[in-house]
């Protein structure tokens, strides 16, 4: 696979913030809320650093192995059969991504912008636009990604700022009234987790700037403490009647603390999130992709964007667009697979790392050999 510098640093930071807080701020702090409470802001934050780890690790790979596409450091580390087969499991990570992106889409706007919106109508021209985008390959994303990013964070801080007004952080106490119990819950969140592992696809691929390091891990703080601050002030505002709340960036502008009804002006917000989750799918889209060329070499842009159009399509009309069923999946058997992808598998690449970083037993002999004959440097 060949490498080719079609990204900026600034788009990459663009794309890991979005991938970070897109599909976090619509049903996630209802869900949250049904297993943590209103503590439920302090378990998003530990998940939050857990996956600021996995950044850090990858920025690490990035910089010992500059130049290098993914798909060579694994071939490096596990040969290229074994390398297929991971890839193949990358893929299947993004592509349940997609999945749930693509129901939550279809929700949110018939939720709040149409009483009966029409699944077809809806999945024609989205994948189709979906499909012709991906085609256009990474660059273009890049370009997506900086034409729809300031709209979409603007969007996402005024939402914040209007909930402060309205918030009440006595709604927060006492903490952790039921003690560290639900601790166990975690884990059925990783589905919701792990947006960082986009960073695969861009390996060799990033014009770097000078402490590009710098830049990536400090945006990405100021993404954590913005979510953060999000879901504190959705719980300040509700308590426990977040669980009735299930589209937290749409609720939070409401005047009166009710179900997701449009108000005055939310529409707009509505419509700027609509943009965020369709660059979010076309994000996790490029790197099912980038996982799917990988292994099947053959396949073209075209092909590729069609399978997973396809593929899409017939997942989420076997569900009926029904959220909920797919929550109930997500949380039962894809949290496992995306805890071990998004956690397990980094770490697994960092101790390989550190193997094939010690030289073998009989390299180390020779060498010495050769320096007592004076023939080694």
């Amino acid at each position: 696979m060949k490498s080719q510098k079609i990204i900026t640093t600034r788009q990459l930071v663009m794309v890991l913030l979005l991938s970070l807080l897109a599909l976090k701020v619509l049903l996630l702090p209802n869900l949250m809320a049904i297993s943590f409470g209103r503590d439920s802001y302090i378990f998003l934050l530990s998940m939050l650093i857990n996956d600021f780890g996995i950044l850090l690790l990858l920025l690490f790979l990035l910089k010992k192995f500059a130049g290098k596409t993914f798909f060579e450091i694994v071939d490096y580390f596990f040969g290229k059969v074994v390398s297929k087969i991971i890839f193949v499991a990358l893929a299947l990570f993004f592509f349940a991504k997609c999945c749930g992106v693509f129901v939550s889409t279809y929700v949110y706007l018939n939720e709040n912008l149409y009483a009966q919106y029409n699944w077809l109508l809806f999945s024609i021209p989205f994948l189709c636009v979906l499909a012709f985008c991906l085609m256009r390959g990474v660059g273009s994303l890049g370009r997506i990604v900086e034409c729809t990013f300031p709209i979409i964070m603007i969007g996402l801080i005024v939402a914040t700022g209007v909930g402060f007004l309205r918030a009440d952080f006595t709604n927060l106490l006492p903490f952790f009234e039921n003690g560290f119990s639900k601790v166990k819950y975690v884990t059925s969140f990783s589905y919701w987790f792990g947006d960082y592992m986009i960073m695969i696809i861009f390996f060799g691929k990033i014009k770097l700037d000078k402490g590009y390091t710098k830049k990536v891990i400090l945006s990405v703080l100021f993404g954590i403490v913005i979510l953060t601050l999000f879901y504190t002030i959705v719980y300040s505002r509700y308590g426990y009647n977040t669980i009735t709340h299930t589209n937290a960036i749409s609720d939070i502008l409401q005047v009166q603390p009710s179900s997701s009804d449009i108000g005055s002006f939310d529409w707009v917000l509505v419509l700027v999130w609509d943009s965020a989750l369709f660059v979010n799918f076309l994000i996790n889209a490029h790197g099912f992709a980038f996982c799917t060329r990988a292994v099947f070499e053959k396949f073209s842009p075209r092909f590729t964007a069609i399978l997973l159009c396809a593929l899409v399509f017939c997942v989420t009309y076997f569900l009926k667009f029904n959220i909920y069923l797919f929550i109930s999946f997500a949380q039962n058997f894809l949290c496992y697979y995306s805890a071990f992808v998004q956690m397990v598998f980094p770490n697994i690449l960092f101790v390989m790392y550190l193997i094939k970083k010690k030289p073998k037993p009989k390299y180390i002999v020779k060498n010495c050999q050769k320096i007592k004959r004076g023939e080694a440097k």
